[in-house]
């Protein structure tokens, strides 16, 4: 049976020449930019890439809504038709697009230290990708990274935490909260500057306006934590603070964005003493990472000793509480031949 499918390369392969005769789905394949095997005539006009830096340079312009395979086609001065040589369907271009427009990671993550700034730094650039093309955050994700950018990105995430004893699946699961947040905020940015539009006001104005008519709206015996933090000046610093690189928003800010990822002064963890334990929860620890097939070992605590008579010194039964007497011994029910003598 003849398959006329792309076929991997050798030098992509870890298999070697028995790698070489595997097939690859064709979506797989045009992500990657593999290309079939070469036929005979006119070289083609198009190619996927030409098809793809089309439709992102019209998302760009006009929006995600904006991208359709008619559409493109009238960019590239096209039929419509000829695009399905490239692009299997409107989804995959959406695909492809993505892959696209995330790009390769910058330089700046290739540096060193400690794995919760450069975590957090990966997040930073991430937002700065969805910032310079805002139709990134429209886009619903189908499935894990799959393109050779999305592999670039999850590869540096994961790099990252290096130093950590944590395991893959840790590593992944970390991966996708921040890469999550970073979306919810963007998506949050879009939607705030939707509901300012046509009031003239960016956003740090907005929400300075926003947080004075709150803090002569709000009570504070009834929001008394509200009502705090409308009157602590938080709004009226938006923007203004240097460490707020990212965003003008309090509520997008880089500044508050991954608070888990930072760990408090050592100071204030000294002045503030460890949490206090919970009345009759005993110590659990876990002494050492968690690796898949190993179940952590924990320290339960330790069953109470029996109480002991002070005159006799024998333990006392329960619910007497260290009484010498002993509880009277329990009448057994008479059987009905007994009750009938």
């Amino acid at each position: 049976m003849c398959d006329d499918g792309p076929r991997i390369p050798t030098s992509r392969t870890e298999g070697g020449q028995a790698m070489d005769q595997e097939r690859v789905p064709p979506e797989l394949a045009r992500l990657w930019r593999i290309a079939p095997d070469a036929k005979r005539g006119r070289p083609a006009r198009l190619d996927v890439g030409t098809v793809v830096d089309a439709a992102v340079a019209l998302a760009d312009r006009e929006g995600i809504a904006a991208v359709t395979l008619p559409r493109v086609a009238e960019a590239l001065d096209v039929t419509k038709m000829s695009l399905y040589r490239h692009v299997g369907s409107k989804d995959e271009l959406l695909d492809l697009m993505r892959d696209a427009a995330q790009g390769p990671v910058p330089e700046a993550l290739a540096g060193t230290g400690p794995w919760r700034e450069r975590l957090r730094r990966w997040a930073v650039e991430q937002m700065a990708v969805l910032t310079a093309h805002p139709w990134l955050a429209q886009v619903p994700p189908s499935g894990p990274p799959s393109g050779p950018n999305g592999i670039d990105w999850f590869d540096a995430g994961l790099r990252t935490m290096r130093p950590t004893r944590l395991d893959w699946g840790a590593k992944v699961g970390a991966i996708m909260i921040v890469s999550g947040y970073v979306l919810s905020a963007a998506q949050l940015a879009q939607s705030l500057a939707r509901g300012r539009e046509g009031t003239g006001l960016d956003q740090a104005a907005a929400e300075r306006e926003y947080g004075r008519a709150m803090a002569r709206l709000v009570d504070p015996e009834r929001f008394p934590d509200a009502a705090a933090l409308f009157g602590g000046g938080l709004l009226e610093d938006t923007g203004r603070t240097p460490a707020r690189t990212t965003s003008s928003s309090a509520w997008t800010s880089s500044s508050t964005a991954w608070p888990s990822l930072s760990r408090p002064p050592r100071s204030s963890r000294q002045r503030n003493g460890p949490a206090p334990k919970k009345r009759g929860a005993g110590p659990v620890s876990f002494s050492g990472p968690r690796t898949p097939g190993s179940a952590a070992r924990t320290r339960w605590p330790a069953r109470r000793p029996p109480r002991r008579s002070p005159s006799t010194g024998t333990a006392a039964p329960t619910g007497t509480r260290g009484s010498t007497a002993a509880p009277p011994p329990r009448r057994r029910p008479s059987s009905p031949r007994s009750r009938r003598a």
